[in-house]
């Protein structure tokens, strides 16, 4: 029985996420086609600062860099394979705008757990950020399977500031 914040998955939908996910195309190696475009990008104003999400998708919130958004996926692996590594393939690069005055994660600061986002100005780094479009977030084991979930990031701040995003292609 699972408890407070977790779901359980039937074992038939654990089999069959093994068999049509967990799969690899061709000599252990996974590819997932990717869809999202800057059509999916949603960008809004909280608080004074643009904000940009994938419908369904997440953040990266490391402190004092901006919240880009993030796809995370979930994939069955079967036994005896491994999942080495992620990267993206066959992608389209476009500009999808330019990084200044984002929402940049802070510091924890209320006793409730509540962030600040408070005026904080996003580190511009002297090379890409994030580094890495794809990387694996998590390899746990769950009701009997093992299960990765990787963090696909599309959209990139460039040094000069420009905000890059990577649509369509697959993840490898």
């Amino acid at each position: 029985m699972p408890g407070p914040g977790r779901h359980a998955l039937p074992w038939s939908t654990i089999m069959f996420l093994t068999l049509v996910v967990g799969l690899p195309a061709h000599a252990g190696e996974l590819r997932h086609p990717l869809a999202d475009t800057a059509a999916d990008l949603r960008a809004s104003v909280e608080d004074g600062y643009r904000t940009l999400r994938l419908d369904g998708g997440a953040v990266i919130s490391e402190v004092g860099r901006p919240e880009l958004p993030v796809r995370r996926l979930e994939f069955v692996v079967p036994a005896g394979q491994r999942v080495s590594g992620a990267a993206l393939e066959g992608t389209r690069v476009v500009r999808v705008g330019d990084g200044t005055n984002l929402r940049v994660t802070e510091p924890w600061i209320s006793g409730e757990g509540k962030p600040s986002i408070a005026a904080m100005p996003a580190r511009i780094a002297d090379e890409v950020w994030p580094a890495e479009e794809a990387v694996i977030v998590a390899d746990q084991f769950g009701h009997g399977a093992r299960i990765v979930t990787i963090e696909v990031r599309p959209v990139r701040v460039h040094p000069e500031g420009a905000l890059m995003m990577a649509e369509g292609g697959q993840l490898v």
